[in-house]
């Protein structure tokens, strides 16, 4: 019971890591490209879709923790 809790948040925790890892190659990438209003609005685009898939995510795994923890029970399973 207790393990599906540490493989959920190891599921968790990689998708933050990928979130964070993309929006980092896309701002590397946006910052070779010509400056122009589209790439603007690429970048301003993509950090907002980041910024909410980061905090969906991270809230997700608190939610977990804090049940685990509190509750002294599975968070799913």
């Amino acid at each position: 019971m207790i393990a599906i809790n540490y493989v959920m948040a190891a599921l968790f925790l990689a998708i933050g890591a990928f979130v964070t890892w993309r929006m980092r190659t896309v701002e590397r990438l946006l910052d070779v490209s010509p400056a122009g209003p589209e790439a603007q609005a690429v970048r301003r685009v993509e950090s907002i879709a980041s910024l909410v898939m980061l905090v969906f995510g991270v809230t997700c795994l608190t939610g977990a923790v804090l049940r685990v923890w509190s509750e002294g029970a599975a968070a799913f399973g």
